[in-house]
């Protein structure tokens, strides 16, 4: 019995080990194609699987090469990872950024990125920056032409210094292909040649000394089934649409309430509109008196209609820093895999940006409007609508309602007394309602329809 006693022992412990600890071969493998030319430095891959696979680190585009399949345009790794859900994509190089990374159609995306479920043994084969499984033997090509309305953007100067070129898949994303405004409308274009048949992704961008600031928002899209001339969209818009003018440039306050979580030593708010934009441009928040926890800034004159943002909970040099917002009520798509928060001025009038870290709790709903005129919504958040009530006010007033992005969805002029505001079909989400008398004074109020 003493001689049977460690196999048993042995047995019993294999038996408590987790079932996930076993490891599956899974094979990845891309198609160039004829139209991708191998790059000098090799065809890699790149994901959160790389750690499960034994590289040192997730998501770096120079560790895990692929080998070409010889007497074809295909190359291949076979990893063994443990089951899950993961993501990656396909690297012509081994580096980010100049092109090398896929730029994924967005119908086999999620989050810019492949994913990939693995509960045994799979291969996963794409032609490159395709669903297709394998690329097509011979590709159809048309013409493109873009059209990009800038004449309410405050960021490009009109006086001839400022240009507008796109970087895309087109050219590797390295840009060099600018838009020109022969007519003198302020809406700049260009005509493509040999555009592959499909979705045609790209982001304009503003040069300026040779710099480039990019629009917002995710990748612009644009199914090319024939010679094509896409409608034309405002700078920073995902979609075509009529430009709504922006207002004059106004001062906007931002505050975060920290109060559940361990602030750092430094908070920092950073943004599009700084100068240079984002974490080169990041601003200090500083405490608020008689409120632990909560920090803020005022930024003046900020002149864009509509701000991307985020706050940092420290070094902002640290992405792990950064908040990491997944709703969508007051956020959107950043277009590498996370989302910002947004904001839109409905008027050059001073705004209160006031969020609980890392949610879209808005604090300011409930607080006393700082602005010119008094007016307070019953129920604010509401569900199927708000009753506008002015108190004892005699004046005649315009109420609009305009959406996160600055869409107009309701105005009615000659208010006088109390105003019932209508959800209708509106999704959930923030609006803005802004009331002006007679004088053209204007007051702004966040309404939260849930």
């Amino acid at each position: 019995m003493k001689k049977l006693l460690p196999a048993f022992v042995g047995c019993f412990l294999l038996w408590l080990l987790p079932a996930g600890a076993q490891n599956y071969n899974v094979t990845f493998t891309v198609d160039l194609g004829t139209a991708v030319t191998p790059h000098a430095n090799g065809v890699h891959i790149a994901g959160d699987f790389q750690s499960e696979a034994g590289f040192p680190n997730d998501w770096e585009p120079g560790t895990t090469a692929l080998t070409n399949v010889q007497g074809t345009n295909k190359y291949t790794v076979t990893v063994q990872i443990p089951a899950g859900t993961y993501n990656y994509k396909f690297v012509n190089g081994d580096n980010w950024g100049n092109g090398m990374e896929e730029s994924i159609p967005s119908e086999c995306a999620s989050g810019g990125n492949r994913t990939l479920e693995v509960s045994g043994d799979v291969t996963a084969a794409f032609c490159y920056g395709s669903c297709l499984n394998e690329c097509p033997a011979s590709i159809t090509y048309h013409t493109l032409t873009l059209n990009i309305d800038m004449r309410y953007n405050c960021k490009f100067n009109t006086d001839g210094s400022d240009s507008v070129d796109f970087a895309g898949p087109y050219n590797n994303w390295a840009g060099g292909d600018y838009l020109s405004d022969i007519d003198g409308d302020g809406i700049f274009s260009i005509e493509l040649d040999s555009v592959p048949e499909g979705e045609f992704q790209y982001k304009a961008r503003i040069i300026k000394n040779l710099s480039p600031d990019w629009e917002s928002g995710s990748n612009k899209t644009i199914m090319v089934n024939s010679d094509t001339v896409a409608a034309t969209r405002c700078f920073g818009a995902d979609v075509a649409g009529q430009c709504s003018p922006i207002p004059a440039p106004g001062d906007v306050t931002f505050r975060v309430d920290l109060t559940e979580e361990v602030p750092a030593a430094n908070i920092y708010l950073i943004g599009d509109f700084t100068n240079p934009p984002w974490q080169g441009g990041a601003i200090e928040l500083s405490p608020v008196s008689g409120s632990p926890g909560v920090y803020e800034a005022t930024v003046e004159d900020i002149c864009p209609g509509t701000i991307a943002f985020k706050f940092v909970n420290g070094d902002v040099n640290t992405p792990a820093n950064e908040e990491a917002i997944t709703d969508s009520t007051c956020s959107a798509d950043n277009g590498v895999g996370g989302r910002n928060r947004v904001f839109t001025r409905p008027s050059a009038d001073p705004q209160l940006i006031y969020y609980k870290y890392n949610t879209c709790t808005d604090l300011t709903v409930g607080m006393v409007d700082f602005q010119t005129e008094q007016a307070r919504m019953i129920p604010n958040p509401a569900s199927n609508g708000t009753q506008l009530i002015f108190g004892n006010s005699t004046d005649i007033y315009t109420v609009s309602l305009f959406n996160l992005v600055g869409k107009k969805h309701f105005e009615k002029s000659g208010v006088s007394g109390n105003l019932t505001i209508e959800r209708g079909t509106l999704n959930a989400g923030i609006y803005f309602v802004q009331i002006t008398n007679a004088k053209g004074q204007k007051s702004v109020q966040k309404l939260i329809f849930n």
